[in-house]
C-alpha cells in the first residue's frame, strides 16, 4: 500500500484530520517537535534510523500519540508491543484494515481524554487530571479497585467481606466495616469533583465503567491491539486479583505464540 492510499484512508477518519505524510522518518520527528501528533503510521523497517526508536522519539514529544506500525514480520509486532506500541498492522493487509484501525485509533484518542485515570497493570492507582487520588482508607482504596475489577458489575457486600476480609466472620461489625469504606470512597470522589465514577445501593456497589479511562478496560476491548499494556502484573498489591493475573499473563501468552506460528506459516507458504 503506497503512502498516498494511506495517507487518503486516514482522511476518511475526519477525528484524525489533518494528515501529513513523511518519506523521511526525521522529517516526520522534526515535525512532531513542532507540532501536537496524535496518531503515526510507521513503517518497521527504515532506511535512515531504526523504526523503534523513532516510535520512542516520537512519544517522548508527543506523550498521547498513538503509534501503529505496519510490517511483514510478526517479529516486528513483538518489537512495537515491546516499546508499547498500539497496534500492529501485519501484511498483507486490505484498505478496511486500515480504516478499523483508524476508527480504533480515534476512539482510543477520544478515550484517552477521559480525566479519571486507573491503572490495573502493576499497582492499582486512580488518578486525577494527573494527580495522584489518595484514599483515606487502604479498604476503600481495595473495594474501589475491587469495583474496577468487576467492570460495571455490583459488587455485593457478601463478596466485598469475603475479598477485603477473609479472615473476619460475616456479621454486623464486617458489614459496618464496609459501609464505613463506601462512605470514604464517596467522600474522597467527591472532594476530586468524580464522584459520578462511583454508585452504591443497598447492600452493593459499582463504578461507571464510560467514565474511567483504564488500562484493563482497553486490554479487554482489544487485546490484540493493546497487549502492550500488560506486562505481567495485575492490581498487584491484592491476593485476590492474583487468579485473574495469571489468566492474563497465559492469554497474552497465546496470543503472542499465534503470532510467532502465523509468521513461520507464510514462511512456509
Amino acid at each position: 500500500m503506497s503512502l498516498e492510499l494511506l495517507g487518503e484512508l486516514c482522511a476518511k477518519c475526519r477525528d484524525l484530520s489533518p494528515v501529513h505524510r513523511f518519506a523521511s522518518a526525521l522529517e516526520a520527528l522534526k515535525f512532531s517537535k513542532e507540532n501536537q501528533v496524535e496518531l503515526a503510521f510507521i513503517s518497521s523497517r527504515l532506511h535512515e534510523t531504526d523504526a523503534f526508536e523513532i516510535g520512542i522519539r516520537l512519544r517522548e514529544a508527543n506523550h498521547n500519540c498513538i503509534l501503529i506500525y505496519i510490517t511483514h514480520h510478526a517479529e516486528d509486532c513483538i518489537k512495537a508491543l515491546k516499546i508499547k506500541a498500539d497496534y500492529c498492522l501485519l501484511r498483507p493487509f486490505s484498505p478496511e484494515d486500515v480504516l478499523d484501525c483508524v476508527r480504533r485509533a480515534a476512539a482510543l484518542l477520544g478515550y484517552s481524554n477521559t480525566p479519571a485515570q486507573i491503572n490495573c497493570f502493576g499497582n492499582f492507582c486512580l488518578s486525577y487530571k494527573g494527580s495522584l487520588v489518595n484514599f483515606k482508607s487502604r479498604k476503600a482504596r481495595e473495594l474501589f479497585a475491587l469495583c474496577v475489577d468487576h467492570c460495571g458489575a455490583d459488587v455485593t457486600i457478601e463478596e466485598a467481606a469475603d475479598k477485603l476480609w477473609p479472615n473476619k466472620p460475616y456479621d454486623d461489625k464486617v458489614k459496618a466495616l464496609y459501609r464505613h469504606a463506601v462512605m470514604n470512597i464517596r467522600h474522597t470522589l467527591k472532594r476530586h469533583n468524580i464522584e459520578n465514577v462511583f454508585f452504591s445501593a443497598r447492600g452493593s456497589c459499582r463504578i461507571n465503567p464510560s467514565s474511567l479511562n483504564c488500562d484493563y478496560y482497553k486490554y479487554k476491548q482489544d487485546p490484540l491491539a493493546n497487549i502492550g499494556l500488560f506486562c505481567g502484573d495485575y492490581m498487584s498489591d491484592f491476593p485476590w486479583a492474583q487468579e485473574k493475573a495469571a489468566a492474563l499473563y497465559f492469554h497474552k501468552l497465546s496470543i503472542l505464540n499465534s503470532f510467532v506460528g502465523n509468521d513461520k506459516n507464510q514462511v512456509q507458504n
